[in-house]
């Protein structure tokens, strides 16, 4: 099977078919969950996160007889898997109770807040991580994300900075971060603090870390003043900030919006088909000379994923190319002519996207063959222009030539009223077709 057809869904089908030993964390978290199952790979192992129903609490399994572990082993992978997602979605994950056994336990439920209809998830950074500080501090950020206590919260956010600076360096660390901090409730609360503070630093360490942790500090911290308390809960907001940053810049996992605004190589393969010497013309335009073309293959095959779903439009030829100034727009044709699809391939930024949300012509007098292409078209461009990533396949070395984010159409109108009509109409020509075939379809053609 080609890697682009398999889909999660019958990876779940499989896994949950699986023998046991199973360890089951049950969470309670403030991430957007999914409404069904989805199985997470990291770390080399399989984790299915379950939701929840009216009556079971969501959860995430491990099968513990396909990772090759026992229970203790297994809450120490679990517990690193809960802290990627936590890092990746930025919000809280707390894994409240475990259990174990031949069959897979799940917990009545208490409550859920969010959910999705699939989470997509990037772990490669956290996946890839094997310094102990930066792990440790990984787990300490989980641990202030999901706690409601902001008195814990803050403290533990302070300790993801004591896991990677010695007392000296976490000062002068400390004084810059302050004038760094991304804008947000965090960066607010520290330019107030500053009216009243010559050094922030000294203040969030001396009130709110040492107060946090020690009764007989002075001053110290009470719980039950309120005061004390909304204190710490905006402070807290800059804590996580500086938490956020020690992780990012001393840890080197990029945090999820920095890898988004970023990027990462959309059309890597693509570019090197390329030869450097076309390459280099966008560096400098002066170097372009006749003939001077891409490399591209013969027939591919155009994918959609969405939420886990694939749509293929397979056996697709690039026709056309045209060049502008930051790379090319290749049209992708069916054989018939009846699908034809352009896609941007940006070399500046390394970006792969669509161009136009138009929709295939019905052929005059189309055959059944023809008007299956119109309904695989159909499908592909609305689970495209919905938030879809777009891969482009070539089928003779079998290899990813380019993949799009999701694509979040900007400045662009997808009528998807208009979508449904048109659907509507071909289904009816299909209609009329099997009442009175055409001598080629009745024929089989």
């Amino acid at each position: 099977m080609r890697p682009y057809l398999a889909t999660p869904w019958e990876r779940v089908a499989a896994l949950i078919g699986e023998k046991g030993p199973w360890l089951t964390g049950q969470v309670v978290t403030r991430i957007s969950w999914p409404r069904m199952i989805q199985v997470v790979p990291y770390g080399g192992h399989e984790f299915l996160l379950y939701p929840f129903t009216d009556e079971l609490m969501p959860c995430i399994a491990l099968n513990m007889r396909l990772s090759n572990v026992n229970a203790r082993e297994g809450k120490n992978l679990m517990s690193r898997f809960a802290t990627a997602l936590a890092w990746h979605e930025q919000s809280g994950l707390d894994i409240v109770d475990w259990s174990s056994g031949k069959q897979l336990v799940r917990y009545s439920r208490k409550k859920m807040e969010v959910v999705t209809n699939y989470l997509f998830l990037n772990l490669h950074a956290v996946n890839a991580c094997t310094d102990a500080a930066t792990l440790t501090a990984l787990a300490l950020f989980r641990e202030g994300q999901s706690t409601k206590n902001p008195f814990y919260a803050a403290l533990n956010y302070f300790k993801v900075l004591e896991a990677f600076y010695t007392s000296a360096d976490r000062v002068a660390w400390m004084k810059d971060a302050l004038t760094r901090m991304p804008h947000g409730r965090g960066k607010e609360r520290a330019v107030a603090l500053a009216k009243d503070h010559a050094d922030v630093g000294e203040y969030l360490y001396k009130q709110g870390r040492l107060a946090i942790a020690h009764a007989q500090h002075v001053p110290a911290i009470n719980p039950d003043l309120d005061e004390d308390r909304y204190r710490i809960m905006l402070d807290v907001d800059v804590f996580r900030d500086l938490a956020q940053m020690s992780i990012s810049e001393k840890g080197g996992i990029p945090l999820p919006r920095t890898v988004a605004q970023q990027g990462r190589n959309e059309i890597a393969q693509f570019i090197r088909d390329q030869s450097p010497a076309l390459m280099s013309t966008f560096l400098n335009p002066q170097d372009i000379v006749p003939g001077m073309g891409l490399n591209l293959p013969e027939r591919v095959s155009l994918i959609v994923r969405n939420e886990g779903d694939a749509v293929i439009l397979s056996d697709m030829e690039p026709t056309q190319v045209r060049r502008l100034e930051d790379g090319f727009i290749v049209l992708f044709c069916s054989r018939s002519g009846v699908n034809q699809v352009p896609l941007y391939f940006d070399v500046r930024l390394k970006k792969l996207s669509p161009t136009t949300t138009s929709l295939p012509d019905v052929p005059r007098n189309a055959n059944r063959a023809l008007l299956d292409e119109v309904v695989q078209a159909i499908y592909f461009h609305d689970a495209l222009w919905r938030n879809g990533s777009v891969i482009v396949w070539d089928e003779e070395r079998d290899i990813e030539l380019a993949r799009s984010a999701a694509f979040m159409p900007i400045n662009v109108i997808y009528n998807r009223e208009a979508v449904i009509a048109f659907a509507e109409e071909v289904g009816a020509l299909i209609a009329a077709l099997e009442l009175n075939p055409a001598p080629s379809d009745a024929a089989g053609g």
